[in-house]
């Protein structure tokens, strides 16, 4: 279902605009976010890993550059200092993020 939810985003975004680039997720501090709030959703990098996976494939199908996030933050030492709350980044990884991204783009 998610394979089928991401080839239908590419899908509709190359209808609205010329150039479709595909953002992998960011790993998450599982430690901090599990479960998340009290209740029984987990965010695993294992699975996150699995969506990336689905991602990458659905890009390169659709002839869309893929950026990959993931494999590029998780041996970070300071990781941690990337988060508010392990499972969303903070100003310094939107930042860290950003340069990943720029870094691809050039």
């Amino acid at each position: 279902e998610y394979r089928q939810n991401v080839i239908e985003i590419i899908k509709k975004a190359k209808d609205l605009v010329s150039q479709v680039i595909i953002v992998g997720l960011h790993p998450v501090i599982e430690e901090k976010c599990n479960p998340w709030k009290g209740r029984d959703y987990l965010f695993l990098n294992e699975r996150i890993k699995k969506y990336n996976q689905i991602m990458k494939e659905s890009a390169e199908a659709a002839s869309v550059p893929y950026i990959e996030i993931f494999s590029k933050l998780e041996k970070r030492i300071d990781l941690p200092d990337l988060f508010d709350d392990g499972l969303h980044v903070n100003e310094k990884g939107h930042f860290e993020i950003f340069q990943i991204i720029k870094s691809q783009l050039k």
